[in-house]
């Protein structure tokens, strides 16, 4: 099997501005391609190649309520030993141990961090984007495990740890008072650890989803693009003819219909290009 072209290099062939559809803006009855470009960016980039990373453009907007929340543990920690010692064992486990809450918390600012691009080459990012594009493409057929909301969950979890953060010195506190045992503490501190462990996973599963269908997805949608109608009157072409036997009439007709409503709907307004270059 070939082994492709590497990401960078399929960005340098397209000038590094990947693109996406216009819906709203049809020509020869297909939409048109925007440059997923933001203009003159060479004073950002001069940083960029600087530090070596996006770490001055880009963030985790979760990472100080993660790191908040580390620290919050481990201080927990440090308190139930002082006050339990060996009593606490299972808790402190709980909260620190190899697979505990601080454990999962670094891997939720792990997901967060790929997701934005700050780490694995900004293949992440690049994957958020190509699964936006694909939900598009998808419309009502996309299941609600690929929503968008369920990838971005390692990004958007704010209130999942604020919960946490304000609940666990109140847990502490009462299991060292002898309110609460350490077997009820460790059970509520184990949930909170699979409720982050859930959203990393959700997120995973969304963009794996995603990557799985990627080329039925496209396939479909090309072999419906080829379909459009050149113009009226117009001969099809001979690849129009081939796919107009290959494509199935119930499958050809859906395509068609999408076409026409597609080609129907509102676009933008006629634009005078004559009287914009006029030097009257």
């Amino acid at each position: 099997m070939a082994a492709g072209v590497a990401l960078p290099t399929v960005l340098q062939l397209l000038d590094g501005t990947p693109h996406k559809k216009v819906a709203t803006a049809i020509f020869e009855n297909l939409p048109l391609a925007k440059l997923l470009q933001g203009g003159d960016v060479s004073g950002l980039l001069k940083k960029v190649l600087a530090d070596g990373n996006l770490s001055s453009v880009l963030q985790n907007p979760m990472a100080g309520l993660t790191q908040g929340l580390q620290d919050l543990a481990g201080q927990a920690a440090v308190q139930l030993q002082a006050a339990l010692g060996s009593g606490a064992s299972s808790l402190i486990s709980a909260l620190t141990g190899a697979s505990g809450l601080t454990s999962a918390l670094s891997t939720l600012q792990a997901a967060g961090d790929n997701l934005v691009g700050l780490t694995n080459g900004q293949a992440g990012l690049m994957a958020l984007a190509g699964h936006d594009s694909l939900l598009s493409m998808l419309g009502d057929a996309a299941p609600a495990t690929m929503a968008l909301s369920q990838v971005l969950g390692p990004t958007a979890s704010a209130d999942l740890l604020n919960g946490i953060t304000g609940a666990l010195p109140g847990v502490v506190q009462s299991v060292i008072a002898g309110a609460m045992s350490v077997a009820d503490a460790t059970a509520w501190v184990q949930g909170q650890s699979a409720s982050v462990a859930a959203v990393v996973s959700a997120s995973a599963s969304a963009l794996t989803q995603g990557a799985a269908i990627q080329m039925q997805a496209s396939a479909v949608s090309t072999v419906a693009g080829l379909l459009a109608p050149i113009g009226a009157g117009a001969a099809a072409t001979p690849l129009q003819a081939a796919l107009a036997i290959f494509v199935q009439p119930e499958a050809r007709a859906a395509m068609l219909a999408s076409l026409s409503a597609q080609i129907a709907a509102p676009t933008h307004a006629r634009v005078d290009t004559a009287a914009m270059t006029s030097l009257e």
